[in-house]
């Protein structure tokens, strides 16, 4: 034979190894997070209106020559019967108004009188009376005048 080792080796393996170990491990995973969003706006508008208003108000205001010349103009209409609303009214032709009327004071008299006593001064004096005129109702105008006012049924009238 041969020459032999030494130890007995009769071919086999021998028997493996056994290990231990220990495997430790830690971690700590924190997160945190915080997501604010925070706005203010702020805006100041300053603004200053100043103004004076003066001014005297005195209650109506009424057109005084516009009144007394629709008056004097429905005056000269005809009542519905051919008589004129104011026979003492005339339109200033000499031939009177309406249903031959005779010639009366004219428009500029009845509205400046003789002497700037005409109507304008009575309407100007008490524009109250101004509300009494209505140019589209002549005939109730001109009766309620005569009953408000004995001067001016005097000169509606001619007498």
């Amino acid at each position: 034979m041969g020459a032999v080792a030494c130890g007995d080796d009769d071919g086999t393996g021998g028997a493996g190894g056994s290990g231990t170990g220990t495997g430790t491990g830690t971690g700590t995973g924190t997160g945190t997070g915080t997501g604010t969003n925070t706005g203010t706006n702020t805006g100041t508008n300053t603004g200053t209106n100043t103004g004076t208003n003066t001014g005297t108000n005195t209650g109506m205001t009424v057109d005084c020559m516009q009144v007394c010349s629709d008056l004097f103009n429905c005056g000269l209409e005809d009542d519905g019967n051919g008589m004129q609303l104011c026979p003492g009214f005339s339109d200033g032709t000499g031939a009177g108004g309406a249903g031959g009327a005779p010639a009366g004071i004219t428009e500029d008299q009845f509205l400046n009188g003789s002497n700037m006593d005409g109507c304008i001064a009575t309407c100007e004096g008490l524009p109250a009376l101004a509300s009494l005129v209505d140019p589209n109702n002549c005939a109730g105008s001109v009766g309620t005048l005569k009953n408000a006012d004995g001067n001016f049924k005097s000169a509606c009238e001619g007498m």
